[in-house]
């Protein structure tokens, strides 16, 4: 494997709530630059042209660059890729804070997601698994209140990305939110 990756991506599935990994291979990786690249080239080949941003065919990738959750300073940045909803076309911001490094030392890459749920869900990943859970009790919260309330239900050592209710109401211009409190934004996208 190429230093600075896990090699491994996890797939969500919110139609079937099927959580399957994915192997990335030396090549994929050697190929492109950090959690931007591997996004670019995951979207390229996995969504069909032509896809409703907002429809159950769309991917939302949310992905760790290669120096996550090490010493290297300013690294923890999380790529969120996907198309556009506003504009139709490639949409990629990032964002600081922990995540990127929490999602690297449960042993991923980064997220593909795809499909919608039925109900407000949200994804909780640990080192040993990956859960989807029933998010009615944070839907309609903001941002601050979603990281909180998840806190103190699974501890002081998460890290969050949240939609809050812009998201929810599926606002064109929704941000995701990181870390509550800490407010950091992968926005203008």
């Amino acid at each position: 494997m190429i230093p600075g990756y896990c090699g491994n991506l996890l797939e969500v599935d919110l139609d079937t709530g099927k959580i399957s990994f994915r192997e990335l291979d030396s090549g994929t990786l050697q190929g492109t630059v950090g959690g931007t690249g591997l996004g670019a080239r995951i979207l390229l080949d996995g969504l069909a042209p032509g896809t409703d941003p907002l429809s159950d065919g769309a991917l939302l990738l949310i992905l760790a660059g290669p120096f996550a959750g090490t010493r290297v300073p300013c690294a923890d940045r999380t790529s969120v890729v996907c198309k556009s909803p506003l504009t139709g076309i490639w949409a990629e911001s990032d964002v600081g804070g922990k995540f990127a490094g929490v999602l690297r030392s449960c042993g991923y890459d980064g997220l593909l997601i795809r499909g919608r749920a039925d109900a407000p869900v949200f994804l909780e990943i640990s080192e040993d698994a990956a859960h989807i859970r029933s998010a009615e009790t944070l839907w309609g919260r903001d941002t601050y209140h979603t990281h909180e309330m998840l806190e103190r239900r699974l501890g002081p050592r998460i890290s969050t990305l949240a939609i809050g209710t812009a998201g929810e109401r599926q606002v064109l211009l929704a941000s995701i939110v990181s870390d509550g409190k800490d407010a950091r934004v992968a926005a203008r996208c």
